[in-house]
């Protein structure tokens, strides 16, 4: 039987990204979202009514911009906004950054409590 997901930070948010993702693509967020914790889901823009994406939460700390996962806090911090949008380019396919590359590896690589 499946494990049941339990969204960090409810309710899921389905972004609908063109080909790069941008910092205005959080623009339909209410206010002072980041700081309160999202659950994201970004897909295309374009396909299948039930197409699937990419599942992110993500939440400003006093350490940086943590990205967890569903059972895991901390998974990965960036330093900037900016960083956040090219790790979510790279995570996604849109734009392959050889150094969200290596950041990807590095937050691959660590391990469970």
């Amino acid at each position: 039987m499946p494990t049941p997901l339990h969204l960090p930070y409810p309710p899921l948010v389905v972004l609908e990204c063109g080909s790069q993702i941008t910092w205005s693509d959080f623009s339909c967020l209410e206010t002072g979202w980041i700081e309160k914790g999202a659950s994201i889901c970004i897909t295309a823009r374009e396909g299948h009514l039930n197409r699937g994406g990419y599942f992110f939460h993500i939440r400003l700390t006093q350490v940086g911009i943590a990205l967890r996962a569903f059972d895991r806090d901390n998974v990965l911090v960036l330093e900037s906004e900016q960083q956040l949008v090219d790790f979510l380019n790279h995570a996604t396919g849109r734009i392959y950054s050889e150094n969200m590359w290596n950041v990807s590896e590095e937050a691959d690589l660590k391990v469970d409590q």
